[in-house]
């Protein structure tokens, strides 16, 4: 494509870099990780930069690749969080009863249309999840 590769990424770079980083904030909660979803993204586009379409197609191809570093970012995640749960309460913990670090119980205690929910904390754990109003106390994704 072009005889100056390093030359051709720092055009890329300096045309991009603002708005892939502003896609990966928005899309992450903690700037540090938006801050490694943008460095995975140029050092995918540094790789193949062979591969990067000239122009405006350069900018949609990068986003479209910090979108797939974005979803193997949350797939770490809620595997570092299985293990995590599974570490410290023995078995492994479905995904589905993890809720950004906390662990959500759910039992029908005292009849079919009463649930009772335990939130127990993981120890990467944030802010307590919210209950959700209606006879299903408790979303889980």
């Amino acid at each position: 494509m072009g005889e100056d590769p390093p030359g051709r990424f720092v055009e890329i770079y300096e045309h991009a870099y603002r708005p892939v980083l502003t896609y990966a904030l928005r899309c992450c909660q903690d700037p540090d990780d938006a801050a490694d979803v943008v460095a995975e993204t140029f050092m995918t586009a540094w790789r193949r930069i062979e591969e990067v379409p000239e122009g405006d197609a350069a900018r949609l191809w990068l986003f479209r690749v910090a979108r797939r570093v974005l979803a193997n970012h949350r797939r770490g995640e809620r595997r570092h969080e299985q293990r995590t749960a599974a570490f410290f309460f023995g078995d492994p913990v479905p995904a589905d009863r993890i809720k950004d670090g906390w662990i959500v119980e759910r039992s029908r205690a005292y009849s079919s249309d009463a649930i009772e929910v335990t939130v127990i904390p993981g120890p990467e754990a944030g802010p307590a999840p919210t209950p959700s109003p209606g006879p299903h106390l408790w979303d889980v994704p």
